[in-house]
């Protein structure tokens, strides 16, 4: 008898939310602190690269309105 796809498929899946919420019941390991330490690394540089490319796009938009200013008068 041939087997449906859904019957080969784990009953489970262990996710990282999995992971994380039962190492709290069970002490936090060194893979978990690594994880975090990196998430949070990733998150930051992300959260700054954004905030440095829209603080340089607004000093250029300054400086052409302040250009555009000066030349029609």
């Amino acid at each position: 008898m041939e087997q449906r796809r859904w019957q080969r498929q784990p009953l489970f899946v262990i996710t990282l939310p999995m992971v994380v919420f039962s190492s709290v019941r069970l002490g936090v390991s060194p893979k978990i602190n690594a994880l975090a330490t990196v998430i949070i690394v990733i998150v930051s540089l992300v959260t700054f690269i954004g905030w440095w490319l829209m603080a340089r796009a607004e000093r250029r938009r300054a400086q052409e309105a302040a250009a555009g200013r000066g030349s029609g008068t």
